[in-house]
């Protein structure tokens, strides 16, 4: 939308310049007028398009990408933790402080853990959800902040996506980003 506001304000003044004498207050507020009309339908219908593309997933088949590409994610559980650390303290320095004096090797062997747990209770969110709360809360001892789970998920799906590569599909992005949530 705030790239119809620049063609916008483009149009006006050359119009304004176009017209020399002709531009007038009243003339400005009708072309003023009918670009807003303009711009307004087309950035709505454009906003349209892009909800009606999303990708529409039963929760049904969310939980079978996730438990699909798990399966290939899971042998390689050591490389993809040290992708997903090494993009989490690139794209969050502050991220960098939290595990300053943390031990990663073990710290990444907890995070796969927990993603494996996470996955094997898909079929069970009732009883995973206490235990992720619970986490949730023990993280908040070492300087977690609600932002970082924003850096986490990002790099999550990044890992995810480099992991998977042809197999990181809209329904498999769909579904973690799901799960994720």
């Amino acid at each position: 939308r705030e790239h119809y506001t620049a063609v916008g304000d483009a149009l006006v003044w050359t119009l304004k310049v176009g017209l020399g004498e002709v531009w007038t207050p009243d003339v400005a507020d009708a072309w003023t007028y009918v670009y807003g009309v303009i711009a307004n339908t087309m950035a709505d219908a454009g906003d349209k398009v892009t909800s009606d593309q999303e990708v529409k997933v039963s929760d049904q088949e969310k939980k079978f990408h996730i438990k699909r590409t798990w399966e290939k994610i899971d042998p390689m559980r050591e490389h993809a933790t040290k992708i997903f650390y090494r993009d989490l303290r690139e794209t969050d320095p502050k991220s960098n402080a939290v595990f300053e004096d943390v031990d990663m090797e073990a710290q990444e062997k907890k995070l796969a853990d927990t993603l494996g747990i996470a996955v094997k209770y898909l079929d069970n969110l009732e009883d995973l959800i206490p235990v992720l709360e619970d986490m949730a809360v023990r993280h908040l001892d070492y300087g977690i902040t609600k932002e970082m789970y924003y850096s986490v998920g990002a790099s999550l799906l990044k890992t995810l996506e480099v992991g998977l590569g042809d197999d990181w599909t809209p329904e498999v992005k769909t579904s973690w980003e799901w799960i994720y949530k």
